[in-house]
């Protein structure tokens, strides 16, 4: 089993402020290289978003997302999860939790 994790770079951001989400994909202390992550974030107002172009792993397995907070998806709890398959080997599943003010 590959394992994941995710985190932010802060846990409080305004709005118009950019999330940035990251994380790495080893295979027990190995960086997996090429790995395509499923990310999903749930905001506390409307749907699910995921990105068009999920983010990949670079050579020592990491891997980055910025998403740009606004009042359309509101203030509140925000959870990402992230998982991921490479090669057929699926990974855990990981998640975090960051919040958004006005």
């Amino acid at each position: 089993m590959l394992n994941i994790t995710v985190t932010t770079d802060k846990s409080i951001y305004g709005f118009g402020e950019t999330v940035k989400i990251s994380g790495r994909v080893t295979d027990d202390t190995t960086g997996i290289e090429g790995a395509i992550i499923t990310l999903t974030l749930n905001p506390p107002k409307g749907p699910n978003l995921t990105p068009v172009s999920p983010p990949v792993t670079d050579t020592n397995g990491n891997y980055e997302f910025d998403f740009k907070t606004s009042k359309r998806t509101g203030t509140g709890t925000y959870t990402v999860t992230v998982t991921t398959e490479n090669d057929g080997i699926q990974s855990n599943t990981r998640s975090t939790d960051f919040m958004v003010t006005k």
